[in-house]
Protein backbone atom coordinates (compact mmCIF):
# COMPACT_ATOMS: atom_id res chain seq x y z
CA UNK A 1 0.00 0.00 0.00
CA UNK A 2 2.66 2.24 1.08
CA UNK A 3 4.79 1.66 -1.98
CA UNK A 4 1.75 2.33 -4.08
CA UNK A 5 1.44 5.85 -2.50
CA UNK A 6 4.73 6.82 -3.20
CA UNK A 7 4.79 5.44 -6.85
CA UNK A 8 1.64 8.00 -7.28
CA UNK A 9 3.92 10.95 -5.34
CA UNK A 10 6.57 10.11 -7.44
CA UNK A 11 4.82 10.42 -10.61
CA UNK A 12 3.30 13.53 -9.31
CA UNK A 13 6.90 14.80 -8.63
CA UNK A 14 7.40 14.87 -12.08
CA UNK A 15 4.60 16.60 -13.83
CA UNK A 16 4.90 18.99 -11.38
CA UNK A 17 8.72 19.41 -11.86
CA UNK A 18 7.51 19.99 -15.87
CA UNK A 19 5.02 22.41 -15.13
CA UNK A 20 7.39 24.26 -12.81
CA UNK A 21 9.88 24.31 -15.12
CA UNK A 22 7.98 25.98 -17.66
CA UNK A 23 6.98 28.47 -15.33
CA UNK A 24 10.84 29.76 -14.96
CA UNK A 25 10.71 30.37 -18.57
CA UNK A 26 7.63 32.08 -18.46
CA UNK A 27 8.79 34.24 -15.14
CA UNK A 28 11.53 35.78 -17.91
CA UNK A 29 9.18 36.37 -20.40
CA UNK A 30 8.49 40.57 -19.70
CA UNK A 31 5.31 40.18 -21.48
CA UNK A 32 3.94 38.11 -18.57
CA UNK A 33 2.27 39.76 -15.84
CA UNK A 34 3.62 38.90 -12.08
CA UNK A 35 0.18 38.03 -11.34
CA UNK A 36 -0.30 35.58 -14.09
CA UNK A 37 2.90 34.14 -13.18
CA UNK A 38 2.06 34.03 -9.40
CA UNK A 39 -1.39 32.26 -10.08
CA UNK A 40 0.19 29.52 -12.15
CA UNK A 41 2.29 28.59 -9.32
CA UNK A 42 -1.18 27.68 -8.02
CA UNK A 43 -1.18 24.92 -10.89
CA UNK A 44 2.13 23.40 -9.79
CA UNK A 45 0.58 23.14 -6.11
CA UNK A 46 -2.30 21.20 -7.45
CA UNK A 47 -0.19 18.71 -9.14
CA UNK A 48 2.10 18.45 -6.14
CA UNK A 49 -0.62 17.87 -3.99
CA UNK A 50 -4.19 16.23 -6.07
CA UNK A 51 -3.89 13.57 -7.98
CA UNK A 52 -5.77 14.49 -10.97
CA UNK A 53 -7.22 12.08 -13.46
CA UNK A 54 -8.79 14.47 -15.99
CA UNK A 55 -7.70 14.11 -19.54
CA UNK A 56 -7.30 15.80 -22.45
CA UNK A 57 -6.11 16.12 -25.80
CA UNK A 58 -4.55 19.69 -25.13
CA UNK A 59 -2.12 18.05 -22.57
CA UNK A 60 1.59 18.64 -22.58
CA UNK A 61 2.34 15.15 -21.32
CA UNK A 62 0.31 14.13 -24.35
CA UNK A 63 4.28 14.31 -26.11
CA UNK A 64 5.26 11.48 -24.00
CA UNK A 65 2.59 9.09 -26.26
CA UNK A 66 5.63 9.40 -29.07
CA UNK A 67 8.08 7.67 -26.17
CA UNK A 68 9.21 4.39 -26.68
CA UNK A 69 9.15 1.52 -24.14
CA UNK A 70 12.24 0.03 -23.25
CA UNK A 71 12.50 -3.87 -22.37
CA UNK A 72 16.40 -4.07 -20.32
CA UNK A 73 17.38 -7.69 -18.41
CA UNK A 74 17.62 -7.26 -15.10
CA UNK A 75 19.65 -10.28 -12.93
CA UNK A 76 17.09 -12.48 -11.43
CA UNK A 77 16.99 -14.31 -7.96
CA UNK A 78 17.01 -17.67 -9.00
CA UNK A 79 19.91 -17.30 -12.16
CA UNK A 80 19.53 -16.18 -15.79
CA UNK A 81 17.63 -12.78 -16.92
CA UNK A 82 14.14 -11.76 -16.64
CA UNK A 83 12.96 -9.07 -18.89
CA UNK A 84 11.69 -5.68 -16.78
CA UNK A 85 9.60 -3.45 -19.39
CA UNK A 86 10.07 0.52 -18.53
CA UNK A 87 8.40 3.29 -20.17
CA UNK A 88 9.70 7.11 -20.09
CA UNK A 89 6.14 7.97 -20.65
CA UNK A 90 5.17 9.94 -17.64
CA UNK A 91 1.83 10.51 -17.57
CA UNK A 92 1.14 7.01 -18.37
CA UNK A 93 2.16 5.96 -15.16
CA UNK A 94 -1.13 5.92 -13.95
CA UNK A 95 -2.07 3.25 -15.99
CA UNK A 96 0.35 1.01 -14.07
CA UNK A 97 -1.25 0.30 -10.68
CA UNK A 98 -1.37 -1.88 -8.77
CA UNK A 99 2.33 -1.63 -8.77
CA UNK A 100 3.86 -4.98 -10.04
CA UNK A 101 7.92 -5.58 -9.79
CA UNK A 102 9.84 -8.07 -11.98
CA UNK A 103 12.06 -8.93 -9.60
CA UNK A 104 12.41 -9.69 -6.01
CA UNK A 105 15.18 -6.65 -4.96
CA UNK A 106 13.38 -4.22 -7.20
CA UNK A 107 10.49 -4.73 -5.04
CA UNK A 108 12.42 -4.44 -1.73
CA UNK A 109 13.98 -1.22 -2.99
CA UNK A 110 10.90 0.66 -3.74
CA UNK A 111 9.31 -0.67 -0.30
CA UNK A 112 12.53 0.95 1.13
CA UNK A 113 12.46 4.26 -0.77
CA UNK A 114 8.82 4.33 0.66
CA UNK A 115 9.08 4.03 4.47
CA UNK A 116 12.82 6.62 3.97
CA UNK A 117 9.65 9.24 2.22
CA UNK A 118 7.10 8.93 4.41
CA UNK A 119 9.55 8.88 7.48
CA UNK A 120 11.15 12.64 6.03
CA UNK A 121 7.45 13.58 5.37
CA UNK A 122 6.33 12.98 9.18
CA UNK A 123 9.36 14.31 10.17
CA UNK A 124 9.25 17.73 8.34
CA UNK A 125 5.85 18.13 8.96
CA UNK A 126 6.14 17.65 13.34
CA UNK A 127 9.26 20.47 12.39
CA UNK A 128 7.28 22.68 11.24
CA UNK A 129 4.26 22.06 13.92
CA UNK A 130 6.96 22.14 16.88
CA UNK A 131 7.90 25.45 15.25
CA UNK A 132 4.59 26.76 14.82
CA UNK A 133 3.69 26.44 18.02
CA UNK A 134 6.88 27.94 19.33
CA UNK A 135 6.06 30.91 17.51
CA UNK A 136 2.60 31.33 18.59
CA UNK A 137 3.84 30.87 22.54
CA UNK A 138 6.59 33.67 21.59
CA UNK A 139 4.27 35.49 19.47
CA UNK A 140 1.62 35.74 22.61
CA UNK A 141 2.69 38.45 24.27
CA UNK A 142 1.37 41.07 22.28
CA UNK A 143 -0.88 43.91 23.03
CA UNK A 144 -3.85 45.66 20.33
CA UNK A 145 -3.01 48.90 18.99
CA UNK A 146 -5.74 49.92 16.79
CA UNK A 147 -8.29 47.67 14.95
CA UNK A 148 -6.69 43.80 14.62
CA UNK A 149 -3.36 45.33 14.52
CA UNK A 150 -0.90 44.07 17.71
CA UNK A 151 2.41 44.85 18.44
CA UNK A 152 5.21 43.43 21.19
CA UNK A 153 8.62 42.98 22.36
CA UNK A 154 9.21 39.36 19.98
CA UNK A 155 7.77 40.87 16.91
CA UNK A 156 10.89 42.10 15.08
CA UNK A 157 9.46 42.26 11.49
CA UNK A 158 5.52 43.41 10.39
CA UNK A 159 3.80 40.42 9.57
CA UNK A 160 0.19 38.75 9.08
CA UNK A 161 0.36 36.02 11.52
CA UNK A 162 -2.59 33.48 11.80
CA UNK A 163 -4.04 31.11 9.71
CA UNK A 164 -7.80 32.27 9.78
CA UNK A 165 -7.62 34.36 12.62
CA UNK A 166 -5.29 36.33 10.88
CA UNK A 167 -3.45 39.59 12.84
CA UNK A 168 -1.21 42.39 11.88
CA UNK A 169 1.74 42.07 14.08
CA UNK A 170 4.11 45.36 13.88
CA UNK A 171 7.42 46.12 16.33
CA UNK A 172 7.24 48.44 19.18
CA UNK A 173 9.53 50.80 17.53
CA UNK A 174 6.75 51.25 14.40
CA UNK A 175 3.89 52.58 16.08
CA UNK A 176 3.52 55.92 14.81
CA UNK A 177 5.93 55.84 12.29
CA UNK A 178 5.18 57.73 8.71
CA UNK A 179 5.80 54.52 7.51
CA UNK A 180 2.98 52.49 9.14
CA UNK A 181 0.42 53.13 6.49
CA UNK A 182 2.69 51.81 3.30
CA UNK A 183 2.74 48.61 5.95
CA UNK A 184 -0.66 47.80 6.37
CA UNK A 185 -1.41 48.32 3.17
CA UNK A 186 0.89 45.97 1.86
CA UNK A 187 -0.31 42.96 4.35
CA UNK A 188 -3.85 43.77 4.72
CA UNK A 189 -3.50 42.79 1.08
CA UNK A 190 -2.03 39.41 2.02
CA UNK A 191 -4.98 38.96 4.73
CA UNK A 192 -7.51 39.69 2.06
CA UNK A 193 -5.70 37.50 -0.29
CA UNK A 194 -5.56 34.97 2.90
CA UNK A 195 -1.79 34.80 1.42
CA UNK A 196 -1.16 32.63 4.58
CA UNK A 197 -2.93 29.57 3.73
CA UNK A 198 -1.11 29.30 0.42
CA UNK A 199 1.84 29.61 2.22
CA UNK A 200 0.96 26.57 4.40
CA UNK A 201 -0.28 24.31 1.18
CA UNK A 202 3.10 25.38 -0.68
CA UNK A 203 5.47 24.25 2.57
CA UNK A 204 2.79 21.18 2.93
CA UNK A 205 3.77 20.27 -0.59
CA UNK A 206 7.70 20.95 -0.18
CA UNK A 207 7.36 18.52 2.37
CA UNK A 208 5.57 15.70 0.80
CA UNK A 209 7.58 16.11 -1.80
CA UNK A 210 10.96 17.00 0.08
CA UNK A 211 13.09 14.20 -2.18
CA UNK A 212 12.99 16.15 -4.84
CA UNK A 213 15.18 19.61 -4.88
CA UNK A 214 12.49 21.62 -7.64
CA UNK A 215 10.13 21.19 -4.62
CA UNK A 216 11.36 23.37 -2.68
CA UNK A 217 13.06 25.71 -5.31
CA UNK A 218 9.17 26.30 -6.90
CA UNK A 219 8.10 26.97 -2.90
CA UNK A 220 11.16 29.83 -2.78
CA UNK A 221 10.04 31.16 -6.31
CA UNK A 222 6.20 31.13 -4.91
CA UNK A 223 6.82 32.93 -1.99
CA UNK A 224 8.96 35.76 -4.06
CA UNK A 225 6.51 35.72 -6.50
CA UNK A 226 3.61 36.44 -3.72
CA UNK A 227 5.48 39.05 -2.26
CA UNK A 228 6.28 40.21 -5.39
CA UNK A 229 1.95 40.80 -6.85
CA UNK A 230 1.56 41.88 -2.80
CA UNK A 231 3.41 45.08 -3.26
CA UNK A 232 1.51 45.23 -7.24
CA UNK A 233 -1.71 45.07 -5.21
CA UNK A 234 -0.67 47.53 -2.58
CA UNK A 235 0.87 50.36 -4.86
CA UNK A 236 -2.32 50.60 -7.33
CA UNK A 237 -3.22 53.98 -6.72
CA UNK A 238 -0.52 55.16 -5.14
CA UNK A 239 0.99 58.47 -6.65
CA UNK A 240 4.70 57.63 -8.35
CA UNK A 241 6.03 59.62 -5.28
CA UNK A 242 4.32 57.75 -2.80
CA UNK A 243 5.72 54.75 -4.73
CA UNK A 244 8.81 55.74 -4.00
CA UNK A 245 8.00 56.00 -0.33
CA UNK A 246 6.70 52.98 -0.10
CA UNK A 247 9.61 51.18 -1.96
CA UNK A 248 12.33 53.42 0.38
CA UNK A 249 10.13 51.65 3.25
CA UNK A 250 11.11 48.43 1.76
CA UNK A 251 14.54 49.21 1.58
CA UNK A 252 15.11 49.83 5.50
CA UNK A 253 12.78 47.25 6.57
CA UNK A 254 14.30 44.43 4.29
CA UNK A 255 16.16 42.37 6.77
CA UNK A 256 13.18 41.17 9.30
CA UNK A 257 12.00 38.10 10.56
CA UNK A 258 12.19 34.65 9.85
CA UNK A 259 8.63 33.78 9.48
CA UNK A 260 8.13 30.73 6.95
CA UNK A 261 4.42 30.68 8.05
CA UNK A 262 3.80 34.55 8.32
CA UNK A 263 3.35 36.96 5.14
CA UNK A 264 6.66 39.05 6.64
CA UNK A 265 6.31 42.69 4.82
CA UNK A 266 10.07 42.75 4.77
CA UNK A 267 10.86 39.28 3.26
CA UNK A 268 11.91 38.00 0.14
CA UNK A 269 13.93 39.23 -2.81
CA UNK A 270 14.06 43.16 -1.60
CA UNK A 271 15.64 44.63 -4.50
CA UNK A 272 13.69 43.17 -7.42
CA UNK A 273 10.45 44.09 -5.22
CA UNK A 274 11.77 47.65 -4.91
CA UNK A 275 12.45 47.74 -8.81
CA UNK A 276 9.14 46.40 -9.35
CA UNK A 277 7.60 48.95 -7.32
CA UNK A 278 9.20 52.08 -8.84
CA UNK A 279 8.24 50.43 -12.29
CA UNK A 280 4.80 49.62 -11.80
CA UNK A 281 2.49 50.38 -14.54
CA UNK A 282 -1.35 49.62 -14.44
CA UNK A 283 -2.41 46.99 -16.80
CA UNK A 284 -4.66 47.74 -19.49
CA UNK A 285 -8.04 45.97 -19.70
CA UNK A 286 -6.12 44.11 -22.66
CA UNK A 287 -3.44 43.03 -21.05
CA UNK A 288 -5.58 41.71 -17.74
CA UNK A 289 -8.21 40.38 -20.51
CA UNK A 290 -5.03 38.02 -22.19
CA UNK A 291 -3.54 37.47 -18.42
CA UNK A 292 -6.82 35.44 -17.75
CA UNK A 293 -7.10 33.44 -21.27
CA UNK A 294 -3.48 32.86 -20.72
CA UNK A 295 -3.65 31.46 -16.94
CA UNK A 296 -6.69 29.27 -18.39
CA UNK A 297 -4.83 28.11 -21.39
CA UNK A 298 -2.03 27.27 -19.23
CA UNK A 299 -4.57 25.37 -16.27
CA UNK A 300 -5.80 23.52 -19.52
CA UNK A 301 -2.69 22.48 -20.56
CA UNK A 302 -0.16 21.94 -17.47
CA UNK A 303 -3.10 20.46 -15.20
CA UNK A 304 -4.38 17.68 -17.61
CA UNK A 305 -3.20 14.25 -18.32
CA UNK A 306 -2.34 12.92 -22.05
CA UNK A 307 -5.79 11.71 -23.72
CA UNK A 308 -6.21 7.82 -23.74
Amino acid sequence: MLDTVFYSVVNMSITAGIMGLLILIFRKLPTIPKAGIYYMWALVLVRLLIPFSVSSRLSLLNFSGNLVKKVVAVPGTTGGNVSLSMSNSIGAAESYFPVTYKTDTLERIFKIAAVLWITGVISLILFGVIMLLLSNLRLRAVELVRQNIYTGAAVESPMVHGFFRQRILIPETLKGDNRLNYILMHERVHIKRHDNLLRLAGLLAACVHWFNPLAWIFFKLFIDDMELTCDIRAVKGLSPGERKNYAHTLMTLGAGQNTVLSAAFGQANVKSRILNVISYKRLSVFALIMTLIFVAAASVVLLTNPAR
